[in-house]
């Protein structure tokens, strides 16, 4: 069996350069399902802060879905020794911001002995993410440094620490934005979702070439 083929220039060249785009795309997606897998299945190390003090200037409000309801993440500022560090300590649901000057400091900070959780350090910003007020104190992406500018605090940590909720029985629960969820809010389950899919463009878009060229006449099959 021989195969004849005449490829159309500008047609191949864009088909190869989408077809590259498309496998590193799944390539991507496959690595992020990977690093999600593996953070799954990591035991992350509480920390004990103490002594520590509340700092001034009230809670900030960052938007965070639980859920699958909107609602505001509340991060309170401490001071620790030398440095402050924001505490994401309870979470207020509805979709608009309540004002920050109402949200009292949660009793399970105000009357702790010690700030326990787990250190998280926030993922990259996104230029895509809904601009942020800082003066009413809202946020839509976790930026440490422009939430302790704004609040006038000096030696932000670059981490914040997601401490358990206290849940409407009054009890302790776990806080859902700690962990991987905190870092990326997807499954591991929809990154191979998006790898699949890609790497079936890429192999829609070979059956899609090859098609057009033998219905051309520029792709022959013979015995």
């Amino acid at each position: 069996m021989r195969i004849r083929l005449k490829p159309l220039p500008v047609m191949t060249a864009c088909a190869i350069a989408a077809f590259i785009v498309l496998i590193v795309l799944g390539s991507w997606q496959w690595g992020r399902y990977g690093e999600k897998r593996f953070l799954a299945d990591t035991t992350i190390d509480d920390v004990a802060l103490a002594p520590f003090t509340v700092a001034e200037g009230g809670p900030h409000l960052v938007y965070g879905v639980r859920d699958g309801q909107p609602g505001w993440r509340v991060f309170q500022p401490i001071r620790y020794g030398d440095v402050s560090i924001f505490v994401d300590v309870a979470h207020v649901a509805g979709s608009a911001p309540p004002d920050w000057r109402t949200v009292a400091t949660p009793q399970s900070l105000t009357g702790a002995r010690a700030v326990t959780g787990i250190p998280v350090t926030p993922r990259k910003q996104s230029a895509f993410a809904a601009r942020s007020d800082p003066d009413a104190h809202v946020w839509y992406q976790i930026d440490l440094a422009a939430m302790g500018a704004s609040a006038g605090l000096d030696h932000v940590e670059p981490y914040y620490v997601a401490m358990p909720y206290v849940g409407a029985t009054g009890q302790a629960e776990a806080n859902p934005f700690a962990g991987a969820a905190a870092l990326d809010p997807l499954p591991p389950e929809r990154h191979l979702g998006y790898a699949v899919t890609w790497w079936g463009l890429a192999a829609a878009l070979v059956g899609v070439y090859l098609a057009f060229h033998a219905r051309a006449g520029r792709l022959v099959v013979t015995r």
